[in-house]
């Protein structure tokens, strides 16, 4: 068994003038693992464990190789066995193995405009690409594989994540009045694609691909979401003593229906900053005391897609 990763990153940011800013990120990578499964007890449910978290379950008055210098098999408590024998495999003829390659791709852009001393407006862009395969392989002599002569089983699972917002940000302050207003909108795509495909009743261990058995099953699926935003927030504090501030966004989803596929949502506060008041001046012993009240509605959206 083994697992490999390699990742790489790229960072540019670029100033096109006084008044926008310009940035790119991107993400790159790439992991592969391969592993046995194991094939002691067909009841046991270990799978694909983690043989670390197996060594917990072995029996500390058993040694870990046996007299012919081979993992013992009875090292282990109850169905847990050797993890020795997770890692090493049983022979090519009777090994259940399983390859994962995973690959993924994450983009950020964005541009910063300062419009206004008081004004920036601020536009950002992500992709999420996210690919993962999987090859389960259970040969035709194996505990499990034997039932079908032989198994093979490949597994493709994609996700796109689109995202995209722009905000507007003013900020103003005038003596001992700051105020500050933000106002936007965001969209948020989800795409999500699987295609499964297995064989059995293979005629030879050595040729795993599922062209070499028998068509077993195929299936595939995909979902896919959307969600827009539109969002406001204000802030006001006088003299850094008293505090007010709202905010508002309404959301719409495609995981609702046509009839209810909008929610608006609201929250407020109020703030006192007492330890700025004259009669608690002198309290040595404080050194910030405020009092804080809000409320607000929120929603949650369902699991499923429909």
């Amino acid at each position: 068994s083994d697992f490999q990763r390699y990742t790489g990153r790229l960072n540019v940011n670029h100033k096109a003038n006084d008044w926008i800013d310009i940035g790119i990120k991107q993400m790159l990578s790439h992991t592969s693992q391969n592993g046995y499964s194991d094939q002691t007890d067909q009841e046991q449910g270990i799978n694909y464990m983690s043989p670390l978290s197996m060594i917990f379950s072995m029996n500390p008055t058993q040694p870990v190789y046996g007299e012919d210098g081979k993992p013992n098999p009875n090292a282990g408590m109850g169905n847990v066995t050797n993890p020795l024998l997770n890692l090493i495999g049983t022979g090519e003829s009777t090994d259940q193995t399983y390859n994962v390659l995973r690959y993924r791709s994450l983009t950020n852009a964005n541009v910063n405009m300062q419009i206004l001393p008081e004004l920036a407006i601020r536009s950002a862009f992500g992709l999420d690409y996210s690919d993962s395969k999987t090859f389960s392989w259970w040969a035709p002599e194996s505990v499990d594989g034997e039932a079908y002569n032989g198994l093979g089983d490949h597994l493709t699972y994609t996700t796109i994540v689109k995202n995209a917002s722009i905000i507007a940000d003013f900020n103003k302050t005038m003596e001992k009045h700051n105020l500050q207003i933000m106002g936007g909108y965001e969209v948020e795509g989800l795409t999500s694609r699987i295609l499964q495909a297995s064989a059995e009743q293979y005629y030879t261990y050595k040729l795993p691909e599922i062209s070499n058995g028998q068509p077993l099953g195929v299936g595939s699926d995909i979902t896919s979401s959307n969600m827009m935003s539109f969002i406001g927030n204000m802030n006001y504090n006088y003299n850094n003593r008293y505090y007010a501030s709202g905010s508002i966004r309404t959301d719409g989803s495609s995981r609702l229906g046509a009839n209810n596929r909008w929610g608006t949502f609201w929250s407020g506060s109020l703030a006192w900053r007492l330890s700025e008041e004259g009669f608690l001046a002198d309290a040595e012993w404080l050194n910030d005391l405020k009092i804080r009240a809000s409320y607000g509605t929120n929603g949650t959206l369902p699991i499923d897609y429909y």
